[in-house]
């Protein structure tokens, strides 16, 4: 997506996102913007920045440059407890080499956060958006 405007209705968008370390482009400008119900797969060889690119979506890191906007709310301006609270409250993010704890079941760990954050048990399990 290379429109100047961003859609209003998409639950997260990300416009022109690049992330350089040193003289290195980890990332070249990307875009994307995802819908309510939309599944998306991020797809490319060994080394392309997907996993960099999923971080700066996930506000688990901040691009060089560009803008991620997560529910309307521009996560590449906030402090990082600002960013980790949003993680907490609206989005769930499962790890390419995830730390997830033995002692719990996969379903468990999924639900972890929920938990911490004094949800419901019940409650926790599913959550479908849109």
């Amino acid at each position: 997506m290379s429109e100047s405007v961003e859609d209003r209705s998409a639950l997260l968008t990300a416009l022109s996102v690049q992330v350089n370390v040193g003289e290195h482009q980890l990332l070249a400008q990307t875009d994307l913007t995802v819908g309510a119900g939309e599944t998306v797969a991020v797809l490319g060889p060994s080394g392309s920045g997907k996993t960099t690119f999923l971080a700066c979506l996930a506000g688990l890191r901040v691009p060089t440059s560009g803008s991620v906007r997560l529910l309307g709310r521009e996560l590449t301006t906030m402090s990082s407890s600002q960013r980790a609270q949003v993680r907490l409250d609206s989005i769930g993010f499962v790890f390419q080499h995830a730390d997830l704890l033995p002692e719990l079941s996969p379903v468990e760990n999924v639900m972890l956060p929920g938990l911490l954050k004094g949800g419901d048990p019940d409650g926790c399990a599913l959550k479908q958006t849109g």
